[in-house]
């Protein structure tokens, strides 16, 4: 099976590097409020929440209602510091899923 790699010119790649750098450091010249980042909230927000689907992280909503307080505070305090340093967790950057192949199916345009 091929691997699917797209022909980008490197201006285009250089482009989008800069993107980057230039969000960034939007978001550290100009911080927003972190502390709705906190347990109580979370726990709220879990319970609140009716979909049990698979998040980004393959977490489901049931499984994050049998976690205990502490480790909910710790998801918590690390949401807080990636909002308070400005580094994305890896499952926020891109969605894979539109690159992905179906093995049943064939890879479509991306053999």
């Amino acid at each position: 099976m091929k691997f699917w790699k797209p022909a980008v010119p490197e201006e285009c790649i250089h482009q989008l590097h800069q993107n980057i750098k230039d969000v960034r450091q939007y978001a550290r010249d100009f911080p927003i409020d972190s502390t709705e980042h906190n347990p109580t909230n979370y726990k709220k927000a879990i319970q609140k929440y009716k979909k049990d689907t698979n998040g980004s992280d393959i977490w489901t909503n049931s499984t994050l209602r049998l976690m205990p307080d502490i480790v909910i505070s710790n998801i918590a305090d690390n949401c807080k510091a990636v909002v308070d340093t400005v580094c994305l967790p890896h499952q926020s950057l891109i969605s894979l899923n539109s690159v992905l192949g179906n093995l049943g199916e064939g890879l479509g345009p991306y053999q």
